[in-house]
């Protein structure tokens, strides 16, 4: 929270599935009292061609299209004297347009701030990355209480997802250690 307080350009950076979006939305709703005129997520993981990036951020800011601009142009003068946070998130396949993007609008409206997701640093001067770890993993099931476990980062994450294909998924102590196990062979990675 801190770094996107202190640096306009934050990039959580790692592997997919680590929980780079869950963590710049938590980051985003910690954050959206310090930022008057708003937060925005920009989600990218459908925009396959860069050109379309600045659209894609307009459309998530409530940005009108002009005919008579540019898409960048239009972002520049919409937040010119505004404070906002925009969170552009999965930005690794068009991370240059994202990078080139930043650069103008970091440089023309000194209220942005922008929290990028990516498994790679947009390369801008001036960009924060930071690392997102692994998730916490559980030594083993054994001897540990099902409510304890149910608290690890990895397992967590297990259960939140095995809910999506099966709505009745619950931890207990006859999976326990099958969850466990899966958790530990993916990495912490459990998706």
């Amino acid at each position: 929270v801190a770094t996107v307080e202190t640096s306009r350009l934050v990039t959580l950076f790692g592997p997919g599935g680590i929980g780079k979006t869950r963590l710049a939305i938590e980051v985003a709703s910690r954050l959206g009292e310090r930022f008057p005129d708003g937060v925005w997520i920009a989600a990218l993981e459908t925009v396959q061609d860069g050109t379309f990036v600045p659209l894609e951020i307009a459309r998530a800011a409530g940005v009108r299209e002009r005919a008579d601009a540019s898409p960048v142009a239009v972002l520049r003068e919409a937040f010119a004297t505004r404070r906002v946070l925009l969170v552009v998130d999965n930005c690794e396949h068009v991370v240059d347009a994202v990078a080139s993007l930043a650069t103008e609008l970091l440089e023309s409206a000194h209220g942005v701030h922008m929290l990028a997701t990516s498994r790679e640093a947009l390369g801008v001067r001036g960009e924060a990355v930071v690392a997102v770890p692994v998730l916490d993993l559980p030594d083993s099931a054994s001897g540990m209480p099902i409510e304890d476990l149910a608290r690890v980062e990895s397992v967590r994450l297990f259960v939140e997802r095995a809910r999506l294909s099966r709505p009745d998924f619950a931890l207990t102590a006859d999976n326990a250690s099958t969850v466990v196990q899966l958790c530990r062979d993916l990495d912490g990675l459990p998706l």
